[in-house]
C-alpha cells in the first residue's frame, strides 16, 4: 500500500462498504469508507464532496448509487474514479449532486451488460452523450449482472491502479 494515496470507496444503495473489497482497495492506498443511508440523508453528496477534501483524496470507485455520486465527485474534484455500473440515470430530484464538468483525468467504467437494476443502454447513452474526452475507459462485461464479485472487483481495481500508473 501506498501510505501517501488515499481512495474514496462509495456502496450502492442499500448496501454497504464491505470489507472484502476495502482490503482490495488497501492493496494500492489507504482507503476511506462511510456507511450512508442515502434513503435518510438527503446531503451524501455534500458529506462525501467534504470528506475528499479534507482527507486530499486522490482516486474514487464507487458501484451503482454510489458509482453515480462517483462519477459526479470525480468531476467536481477532478481525480480519477473507478465505477461500477453508476446509476447515471437518477434524477437530482431523487438526492442533491453537482453537476460539474470539470473533467476528472481518468474515469474506468465497468458496465454489467445482465444488470437488471441499472441499465447499461442508458448508462452507455449518457456516458457517450457527456464524455468527450479520450480519458475514459467502458468496459463491457457480458457476464456481468449489477452485483459485482470478488474476482470481477479484485481484476478491474488492480487494472484501474496499473492504468494510473503508466
Amino acid at each position: 500500500m501506498n501510505p501517501t494515496k488515499k481512495t474514496l470507496y462509495i456502496h450502492g444503495l442499500d448496501s454497504s462498504p464491505k470489507q472484502d473489497k476495502i482490503k482490495i482497495v488497501e492493496k494500492y492506498s489507504k482507503a476511506f469508507a462511510l456507511h450512508l443511508n442515502y434513503h435518510n440523508e438527503p446531503n451524501s453528496f455534500n458529506i462525501l464532496s467534504n470528506l475528499i477534501i479534507e482527507n486530499n483524496i486522490n482516486y474514487i470507485i464507487g458501484s451503482s448509487f454510489g458509482g453515480m455520486l462517483g462519477y459526479w465527485l470525480s468531476e467536481k474534484h477532478k481525480i480519477p474514479a473507478l465505477l461500477f455500473n453508476p446509476a447515471l440515470q437518477i434524477e437530482k430530484s431523487i438526492i442533491h449532486f453537482e453537476i460539474n464538468h470539470n473533467k476528472s483525468p481518468f474515469k474506468l467504467i465497468i458496465l454489467g451488460m445482465k444488470d437488471e437494476i441499472v441499465d447499461p443502454i442508458i448508462t452507455s447513452k449518457f456516458l457517450n452523450k457527456n464524455l468527450h474526452d479520450k480519458n475514459y475507459e467502458i468496459i463491457n462485461c457480458d457476464e456481468l449482472a449489477h452485483k459485482i464479485d470478488m474476482e470481477t472487483f479484485k481484476k478491474q481495481t488492480d487494472y484501474f491502479f496499473k492504468k494510473l500508473e503508466n
